[in-house]
């Protein structure tokens, strides 16, 4: 039989070197650890700030999609804000508009016709009432002629529901007296 050839079998001792860990001095290590223990005691508290401005209970995790809904919300209830008060802006600006019903034409204005910039400036609307007017001419208010009649209440003199309404609340002063009432009666039938 043929006899059979063995490789020998190698060895490969490692060479004797020093270890490849370094150490560290004792106080370094101390004040990495506490470091990184202020780390983590600072997230912590990040973290409950953000879960309690973004509305969850303590055991809740935060996801992105809790905090997109949140920004969302955010981002309405700005639109809300910033739409009222363009709207009061656009109101008040009617009202210093010389010779129209504000009240008419807050209700008939197209507002997409009136822009407002971010600094609160308005254009367009007075070319909007303008237009308006044509179309409805009631916007507009009636000047009364000089030299006409006066009006009632001028001189002095109480018109009617003027002298109700002061009669009704010395009335409300003077429940027993029965000739306050008796005039609050008439002046109520005359106003009728």
């Amino acid at each position: 039989m043929p006899e059979e050839i063995t490789k020998p079998e190698t060895v490969v001792t490692p060479p004797a070197t020093e270890p490849s860990v370094k150490t560290y001095p004792e106080e370094y290590v101390k004040a990495v650890r506490e470091e990184a223990k202020e780390n983590r005691i600072a997230r912590k508290a990040v973290e409950a700030k953000l879960k309690k401005l973004i509305g969850l209970k303590d055991d809740e995790d935060i996801d992105d999609a809790k905090i997109s809904a949140y920004q969302t919300a955010q981002q309405t209830q700005l639109s809300a804000a910033r739409q009222n008060a363009n709207d009061k802006l656009l109101l008040a600006e009617i009202k210093g508009l010389e010779g129209y019903d504000p009240k008419l034409v807050a209700r008939l204005l197209d507002k997409s016709k009136v822009t407002i910039a971010d600094d609160g400036t308005v254009t367009g609307l007075k070319e909007a009432v303008e237009a308006l007017a044509t179309e409805f001419p009631q916007i507009k208010k009636v000047v009364a002629a000089d030299g006409g009649a006066n009006p009632p209440g001028a001189n002095g003199a109480l018109t009617p529901q003027q002298e109700y309404d002061e009669a009704y609340a010395a009335a409300l002063k003077n429940p027993r007296d029965s000739l306050l009432r008796q005039k609050v009666f008439a002046l109520k039938e005359r106003l009728r």
